[in-house]
């Protein structure tokens, strides 16, 4: 503070023991020592003058670039020549680190006292993208679910591996609390989108302009998100039309795929994993040769080596010659060890399957069956209607899939022991279930 002091006396206006009292002449100000974090959005503070005295004018300044030009908040206060206590209000609405000051607004040489305390400063954190909040960027709405996200302050954009993928939106984000994070993208414009964390691009194709897909990882992380046209960003190799898993007559669980066209391929390598998590899965076969031709290539592999009951997800990573890579799936399958004989492989109809275990504590899985590739919804209620909890998922194969529920509510916030209702919405396809969480 420069020509300021902290007011502790009974002329002082304070809401509690203490408050800021700025002298009013020269260059009279209090400013942050350190910038804040998390941006800045709408900034508050109560104020008054001090005793009886002449008051002059003051203004709010903020700075992001570590000591260049001040840009002003608001416009320009005086305190009146009453005791009414007043409300400064002002917006910057920025993500980067930002450091406050509050000083004259005209400086002059003049030594008269013309003091003014200020209490109960607030400054209210600012996010590009706010938890749940759908946002608008370049004809893309993005909703982040399990934290807020910025703008990344460090690195460049990588270059996209596919050189004839038009972007539509291309930025690194970070990605604020403990997640995980899930995303959900609709452009009906663009066919696909993709996250890169680490060395790795992970894309989805949208389904009728919509894209969901859930990052997990530690806290504050970083990725490069985008969208766009052009086939799948993430991957040189291959194009993929087709992934899906499902039970054979023989018990064994079969992944098969279709490549568009391939070119430059060294082949695909198959990751299974019994949860959604890429970073857990392990690699079950050797590598799968390409065929590098511009035809359409249909790929199975039989995977015969489940021994526990479970779901099992699993992953398919194209693997090209200068040693670039990238993810398919995951697609999931719910297994039984002693099989069901004369059971389809494939679900002849959509249906909402019972969540085991029910009751449960922490877990649940939530089962459902699709008839045909589609979007689907899990929503889950509380007794009063209220939802507590979403997933979305885009399915591009009909199958048996599963969504696994912490019994946490959209903020990650532990709930509490009851009935929940769970709904399923895929096309004109609605059921609801009850849950017991069961602490």
């Amino acid at each position: 503070m420069t020509g300021a002091m902290i007011g502790t006396s009974d002329v002082d206006y304070k809401i509690g023991r203490r408050s800021a009292r700025l002298a009013g002449y020269g260059s009279s100000s209090m400013t942050m020592l350190e910038n804040k974090p998390n941006g800045a959005g709408l900034v508050t503070f109560k104020y008054r003058r001090f005793g009886t005295e002449a008051q002059t004018d003051w203004k709010v300044e903020y700075i992001t670039d570590q000591g260049g030009s001040w840009t002003q908040v608001g416009s320009a206060f005086t305190a009146p020549s009453t005791n009414e206590v007043q409300t400064f209000s002002g917006e910057i609405n920025t993500s980067r680190p930002v450091r406050i000051r509050i000083v004259r607004a005209t400086a002059d040489g003049n030594t008269v006292y013309k003091r003014l305390n200020i209490d109960n400063i607030k400054v209210m954190d600012y996010y590009d993208f706010y938890h749940s909040e759908p946002k608008n960027v370049n004809g893309n709405q993005i909703t982040i679910t399990g934290g807020n996200a910025n703008y990344s302050l460090t690195g460049e954009n990588s270059t996209i591996p596919n050189t004839g993928f038009t972007p539509s939106f291309h930025r690194r984000l970070t990605l604020l609390g403990e997640g995980p994070w899930t995303f959900q993208i609709t452009n009906a414009n663009a066919g696909w989108a993709a996250y890169k964390q680490g060395n790795t691009w992970y894309a989805y194709e949208m389904l009728n302009g919509t894209a969901s897909f859930t990052v997990y990882a530690a806290k504050n992380a970083e990725i490069e998100l985008l969208t766009g046209s052009g086939g799948d960003p993430g991957t040189v190799p291959v194009t993929l039309s087709h992934f899906s898993a499902t039970l054979t007559a023989q018990n064994y669980v079969q992944l098969t795929w279709i490549s568009q066209s391939e070119s430059n391929l060294m082949g695909y390598n198959v990751y299974r994993s019994t949860n959604e998590e890429l970073s857990s899965a392990i690699q079950i076969c050797p590598m799968i040769a390409g065929t590098n031709t511009s035809m359409a290539q249909t790929y199975t592999y039989n995977d015969k080596e489940l021994v526990e009951d479970g779901t099992y997800y699993y992953w398919l990573q194209s693997v090209d010659l200068d040693g670039t890579t990238g993810f398919h799936g995951p697609v999931s399958v719910v297994f039984s060890i002693n099989g069901d004989e004369g059971a389809p492989s494939i679900p002849t109809a959509t249906k909402l399957d019972n969540a085991y275990p029910n009751p449960f504590n922490p877990n649940t899985t939530i089962r459902y069956q699709l008839k045909d590739p589609g979007k689907v919804k899990i929503d889950i209620y509380n007794l009063k209607g209220h939802p507590v909890r979403s997933f979305s998922r885009c399915h591009d194969a009909a199958g048996r899939y599963s969504i696994v529920w912490d019994g946490s509510d959209s903020s990650g916030n532990a709930l509490p022991s009851g009935v929940y209702l769970y709904k399923m919405s895929s096309g004109g396809y609605n059921a609801i279930k009850k849950l017991v969480l069961q602490k």
